[in-house]
């Protein structure tokens, strides 16, 4: 495969991948194999190694169970960077070289298409047209369904126990390595779950995982994450966020619009004093100990003030630029859906024709 490693935006790319097997489909040299040895906190024997960016675990999971763990950076095994969207999955490609690697420590995996996929790493660098720090608000109005959000900094993680969706400036870290003057969204999907991949993409072995499969699933929960921003469309005649809440919820021929828009203002005022968390999360505790009909009580007062709170993102939003950062973020995430690359194919060699 020839790629050029320092293209970072070309193409989605796949990052981790983590496969697994049992231990009776490795063959084990002796003579080669030289693992550090530990246990993990349940008492668990496990034995790893790492080289060339592959980390190889084996898990004593009971006293006749144990597996191997392979974990790697696709893109560094192809390329020796972790960072370029050169990285499609190809079988045959990808078993060749993690059999060198793992051969010269003593490892020979028996059968490859006994072999599973425990986690996989999709991201996209969208190169923003504005700084990262512009887009912050509009990133608030994400929703990624059954997770929780947890923010680090400017990074923020959808997550459960399965899947995790993140969103995070990747500039500075790109800079590093590559020559940019760009600002740069990432965006990361990460399943962490053998079963969840297996519901997901049809199949957990690691032979069978497509390409189309992970493009697919990618967007698919891209268009979900963003469909807020996807389908706001709203012109502002004034610059007063109070009288285009109204209007806004007057056009969708809401019931008590003028009520709604103080409601969606008080929470863009929480969410600007950074109070807006706090209140959802004492809203929470409020409920913590009241009947089941006041818990479902509580989650509609906690989605109806998210929804509000979004609605009054985006119409501030469209006051003070006119839209364009929404239009600008909605143009790189659905107008041109980034594929897997599949490398330079070799040109088929002419037929020679008879005389």
């Amino acid at each position: 495969m020839n790629f050029n490693v320092n293209a970072p935006f070309d193409f989605l790319g796949i990052d981790t991948l983590r496969l697994f097997t049992a231990a009776e489909n490795v063959e084990v040299n002796l003579d080669l194999f030289n693992p550090k040895a530990y246990k993990t906190e349940k008492g668990k024997p496990i034995l790893s190694l790492s080289d060339s960016g592959l980390s190889v675990i084996r898990i004593q999971h009971t006293r006749y169970v144990a597996f191997y763990y392979f974990c790697f950076s696709l893109s560094r095994l192809y390329n020796g960077v972790n960072y370029s969207s050169y990285s499609p999955i190809d079988y045959k490609e990808i078993t060749s070289r993690l059999d060198t690697i793992l051969e010269r420590n003593g490892l020979t995996v028996i059968n490859w298409f006994d072999i599973k996929v425990s986690r996989i790493d999709l991201f996209r660098n969208l190169k923003l047209n504005r700084d990262y720090n512009d887009y912050i608000p509009i990133l608030k109005t994400v929703s990624v369904s059954r997770t929780k959000v947890k923010s680090v900094e400017d990074s923020k993680y959808h997550q459960n126990n399965s899947f995790k969706m993140v969103f995070y400036n990747k500039a500075e870290q790109l800079r590093n390595v590559v020559k940019i003057e760009d600002s740069v969204l990432r965006i990361e999907c990460r399943y962490t779950n053998p079963k969840k991949i297996k519901k997901e993409l049809g199949s957990n072995y690691f032979f069978q995982i497509t390409n189309s499969a992970l493009e697919d699933y990618f967007h698919h929960y891209c268009k979900k994450a963003f469909s807020v921003l996807g389908q706001f469309d709203f012109i502002p005649e004034s610059d007063d966020l109070r009288t285009e809440l109204c209007r806004y919820f007057t056009n969708l021929k809401k019931r008590f619009p003028k009520k709604l828009a103080e409601e969606a203002f008080t929470y863009f005022e929480k969410y600007q004093s950074e109070t807006f968390d706090s209140y959802l999360s004492d809203l929470i505790r409020e409920f913590e100990k009241k009947s089941e009909s006041e818990r479902k009580r509580r989650e509609r007062k906690l989605k109806t003030a998210k929804e509000l709170l979004n609605t009054a993102i985006l119409v501030e939003q469209t006051i003070q630029d006119g839209g364009h950062l929404i239009d600008d973020l909605r143009s790189l995430l659905f107008n041109n859906p980034s594929k897997i690359s599949l490398g330079e194919k070799e040109p088929k060699k002419r037929k020679k024709i008879p005389a």
